[in-house]
């Protein structure tokens, strides 16, 4: 009787590891298979966020009055257009009379240009112009909303700045904010930019997506897939001078993924901590520290 209730006992444990075993795998496997449909099927729908949205250009006249700016609204041509046909970046120009310098400024994942004319208005106290413009699927600009359609614009407007507004690549300070940090470093790797800003941003698109999704980190980083917005590889290669700016109080982005950048990014480097200020209000409690921290980046001469 005492042998058969072991036997018994033995067959139930066998059993129940077996089980276990067997419902681990599959949980891996539907992390694995969850992990992969979002960050390539979905990977553009859940990180970007476009808006189509006009009400801003009323402002544009107002700020000028206020910032003593000329403003303009730009369409910047697309290169190859959908492989035919003419299509065009939404763009808006907010010029300093008499500065050489400008801010080309690549905004979030969400809203479009008008949501940063406030952004705008503060860079320009800076003594540079500014540019912003919507990336394709954005505002007014043409083409559908993706991550390398992003990066692509990126360069489209960098080009039309050099090209058509003609400032000298080393007077043109690429400012990224949150998402646009990744097209910003995208630029800096291939173009001559004069100096880089990167605020609000994170390490790459890969870590800030698992810290929010805790199942991704079942994915081996062999499965990430391009463009990933790698910009804490982007500052470890030489670039030109920099500055991370980013908000204590950010819950979207923490400030240790800007910390982690800075630490380990080559110099030139500089950064600025935005104190009691979060994601989407950087420059607006603190407004006369940021100015500060941007003009004094924006007007010293560069490294020889």
């Amino acid at each position: 009787m005492s042998n058969k209730v072991k036997s018994t006992e033995s067959k139930i444990s066998k059993f129940h590891w077996k089980n276990l075993l067997r419902g681990i795998v599959q949980l891996y496997l539907l992390y694995v298979v969850l992990g992969l449909l979002i960050l390539y099927v979905f990977k553009d729908l859940g990180v970007l966020h476009p808006m189509q949205d006009e009400t801003w250009k009323p402002q544009m006249s107002k700020m000028d009055e206020l910032f003593k700016t000329k403003s303009k609204i730009l369409k910047i041509p697309i290169p190859a257009f959908n492989g035919k046909g003419e299509g065009n970046l939404s763009a808006c120009l907010v010029e300093k009379p008499g500065s050489d310098k400008l801010i080309l400024v690549s905004h979030g994942n969400a809203g479009n240009l008008g949501h940063r004319l406030g952004l705008a208005s503060l860079l320009v106290s800076s003594g540079a112009s500014v540019l912003l413009y919507d990336y394709q699927g954005y505002g007014e600009s043409n083409g559908g909303a993706t991550c390398n359609n992003l990066l692509a614009d990126g360069l489209t407007t960098f080009d039309y700045a050099v090209n058509d507004l003609h400032y000298k690549p080393e007077n043109i300070i690429i400012y990224g904010e949150s998402v646009g940090c990744g097209v910003t470093t995208h630029i800096m790797e291939n173009r001559k930019a004069g100096k880089v800003i990167l605020q609000s941003g994170f390490t790459s698109l890969s870590n800030a997506a698992r810290d929010k999704l805790f199942f991704l980190w079942v994915l081996p980083a062999t499965l990430t897939p391009e463009p990933n917005f790698d910009n804490l590889r982007a500052v470890q290669k030489p670039h030109p001078p920099l500055l991370v700016i980013h908000g204590d109080k950010d819950q979207i982005l923490p400030l240790s993924y800007s910390q982690t950048m800075f630490e380990k990014a080559l110099p030139p480097k500089e950064m600025y901590i935005c104190y009691g200020e979060g994601h989407n209000d950087i420059g607006l409690k603190n407004t006369v520290g940021f100015i500060e921290a941007v003009k004094k980046f924006v007007t010293a001469p560069l490294p020889k």
